[in-house]
């Protein structure tokens, strides 16, 4: 006896977009009104989301703390979103590792999220107090030193300034 011939049939629409995606967005939204906060008081924080970047820039161009601060959540959105999809090493290519200074860092996955680690050996297992901060994970048996997003974008943001 043969078999029919079947067709699967769907039993829920596809996602149309890339949740992840979409919360990382939202996650930048909450961090550009996170910045506004800050630098711009309580009071009238556009909910929108073009009103909430142009606002973000409005402060950014009256107040150099402000720029400062946009331009590290900037990058820190830049680069989750280039991990996501799996282009980090083209941007984090081009950021300085805060210890050494040369430009090796390596997307890692620790503990769920993403940091930095540099492949340079002398440079990813030396334990020079110096670099064991909040943001630092120390090398160790787990592996080489590993910075948050946070402290690679604030590191360039002030070599980029200071130069």
């Amino acid at each position: 006896m043969a078999v029919p011939d079947r067709q699967p049939t769907a039993t829920s629409p596809s996602t149309p977009l890339n949740l992840d995606v979409y919360a990382l967005a939202q996650d930048f939204d909450a961090a550009l009104a996170d910045v506004v906060r800050r630098h711009g008081g309580t009071e009238n924080v556009p909910t929108d989301r073009t009103a909430l970047a142009v606002y973000a820039a409005d402060l950014a161009a009256r107040d150099r703390k402000a720029a400062d601060d946009l331009d590290v959540e900037e990058l820190v959105g830049a680069l989750r979103a280039a991990m996501l999809i799996g282009e980090a090493d083209g941007i984090l290519g081009r950021i300085a590792c805060p210890k050494c200074l040369c430009w090796s860092l390596l997307p890692v996955r620790c503990g769920g999220r993403w940091r930095a680690a540099c492949q340079n050996v002398r440079c990813a297992y030396d334990s020079d107090p110096r670099y064991s901060d909040d943001d630092a994970q120390g090398p160790g048996r787990s592996g080489p030193r590993t910075w948050s997003l946070y402290a690679i974008a604030r590191h360039h943001v002030r070599r980029r300034h200071a130069a």
